[in-house]
């Protein structure tokens, strides 16, 4: 489920995994907190709205357990169509992709989507264009710098780099978020998607389970600073000006995750209580 303090319009969210309701919010970015439920101990929904608004969160999104197969393209369409019919037309329709299903992203400007997601991608971003609908986008600078630490400093994945770290032509960039997003505005452009934006569905730091990568002092660090960022409304380097809106992964540690890691992205453990704070940023 999803809840956000202001509105502008309602999408709805189709994946392969899930068919989800999203609200867009207008003018300077905004964020959220994607809503995950794969625990034992999580409290019930009605105590989680409470948390929500007692600490001014302005989203969430629910992650549910099955993935049926969907051909995306033609169910975006399907969808679309049964919402025009009961006159709700100002219900849109969109899709999450993931950072895998781009490739030659270095240059950033020659990132592109990837061979086996391009035909599908193509049709995608032809419908999101035709309806005025944006890409949502998971993407994690986390995992880029555990991956690569030799190579992407923590400052740079963090929002903390003082100095410039990444020239593409006239383009300038001082933090791995934006770098990651604007390859996917490239990738977008390749396929006539210029007029698309990305709102990030997905993005997060998790608390253990890789040290030294991560840590509550990193994952704090970063979604503030995401925060600060998004709440901005200077876009990024590709698209400046145009916000950015985000929601963090994830509300709570989910304990029925396979590994350390993928059990402790929560800001919130299952009692309630904050792993760490995302206020004073």
């Amino acid at each position: 489920m999803m809840m956000m303090t202001s509105w502008r319009n309602i999408f709805l969210f189709t994946t392969i995994a899930s068919l989800l309701a999203l609200q867009f919010p207008p003018s300077l970015g905004s964020f959220g907190v994607n809503y995950g439920r794969k625990g034992d101990n999580l409290p019930p929904p009605p105590e989680v709205i409470s948390l929500y608004k007692s600490g001014s969160h302005s989203a969430t999104k629910s992650s549910p357990a099955t993935k049926p197969r969907i051909y995306v393209p033609r169910a975006m369409t399907n969808i679309q169509t049964a919402l025009t019919t009961i006159d709700l037309i100002a219900t849109k329709v969109t899709t999450a992709i993931s950072m895998a299903t781009v490739t030659n992203t270095y240059p950033l400007s020659n990132g592109a989507f990837a061979d086996q997601a391009a035909n599908v991608m193509r049709d995608v971003v032809g419908f999101l264009a035709q309806n005025g609908s944006p890409l949502l986008l998971n993407t994690y600078p986390y995992q880029a710098y555990a991956s690569e630490p030799d190579h992407i400093s923590l400052a740079y994945a963090t929002f903390q780099a003082q100095e410039l770290v990444v020239i593409n032509g006239d383009l300038k960039y001082f933090n791995l978020f934006d770098a990651m997003v604007d390859s996917v505005y490239a990738a977008l452009e390749k396929v006539g998607g210029s007029g698309v934006p990305i709102l990030v569905s997905e993005t997060g730091w998790p608390t253990q389970g890789n040290d030294p990568y991560t840590s509550k002092e990193n994952a704090q660090v970063y979604n503030q600073k995401l925060l600060a960022h998004v709440g901005s409304g200077e876009g990024t380097p590709r698209r400046p000006g145009q916000a950015v809106d985000a929601f963090i992964f994830t509300m709570f540690n989910e304990d029925q995750k396979a590994g350390t890691v993928e059990q402790n992205w929560g800001i919130f453990n299952p009692d309630m209580s904050s792993v760490y704070s995302l206020l004073n940023c």
